[in-house]
């Protein structure tokens, strides 16, 4: 086991069209061959839309809680990396709390 610890985070975003959760690599794949080398393995899914600064449909027509706060994704990435060995977290949905599912 590294000293140090290692982790990969794979991220996939979901299309506001079809909310289908493909990625183009198995989620189980990296975590069965990195974990037993003390790598930490997350698959992060974002489920809605990030609040931007852009004009378009975002904070103002859909509402504070419509939207994902990058502070607030970027605090969970964060949470992923201290988390201890004895309790990884293997998958993490992100949404709104207002967004269907």
């Amino acid at each position: 086991m590294r000293v140090c610890g290692s982790q990969l985070i794979h991220s996939v975003t979901t299309t506001p069209n079809t909310r289908s959760r493909t990625s183009s690599t198995p989620r189980g794949r990296p975590a069965r061959e990195f974990q037993p080398q003390g790598v930490h393995v997350a698959h992060v899914i974002i489920d809605g839309q990030i609040a931007s600064d852009r004009p378009g449909r975002s904070i103002a027509e859909r509402g504070l809680d419509a939207v994902l706060d990058p502070n607030a994704i970027a605090e969970s990435y964060y949470q992923l990396h201290l988390q201890p060995p004895s309790a990884w977290t293997l998958e993490l949905d992100l949404r709104p709390y207002v967004e269907k599912f």
